[in-house]
């Protein structure tokens, strides 16, 4: 409530720090959906005033906690919205690692719904874009 009010407010960093704080505190509760909506808020308002490296964060912690909730397919799209916005980050090191960590959890998820093939192509792709 608190981050949505700010975020009406357009105090945007605090209503994306709001959301994230929520989303952690949802994560341990178990109330996975709302944490994953927490953290897709906070990804979003981050993305919106271009702090890129927070809002890769958020949307890796939204994708966790959809993990946590066997929603795999899910994750993977968040995990693939994410990657969208990887090579917006500064810093070359955090571009390099994050690339193989979403591709990396993107190709779990689809293993974990039984398709590791679509999980494979899709990593070569991304490797082709990046190398």
């Amino acid at each position: 409530l608190k981050a949505e009010q700010l975020f009406k407010a357009r105090q945007f960093k605090k209503a994306g720090k709001k959301f994230y704080l929520a989303g952690n505190l949802l994560l341990k509760l178990n109330e996975f959906e709302e944490a994953k909506d927490c953290f897709i808020n906070g990804a979003k308002i981050f993305v919106e005033i271009e702090k890129f490296d927070t809002a890769v964060e958020l949307f890796r912690q939204s994708g966790e906690a959809c993990l946590y909730a066997d929603r795999f397919l899910e994750a993977n799209q968040i995990y693939k919205e994410a990657l969208s916005y990887v090579p917006k980050l500064k810093n070359e090191g955090e571009r390099s690692s994050n690339l193989v960590t979403f591709s990396v959890l993107s190709y779990l998820c689809l293993f974990l719904k039984g398709v590791s093939k679509e999980g494979l192509d899709y990593i070569k792709r991304i490797q082709k874009k990046s190398g």
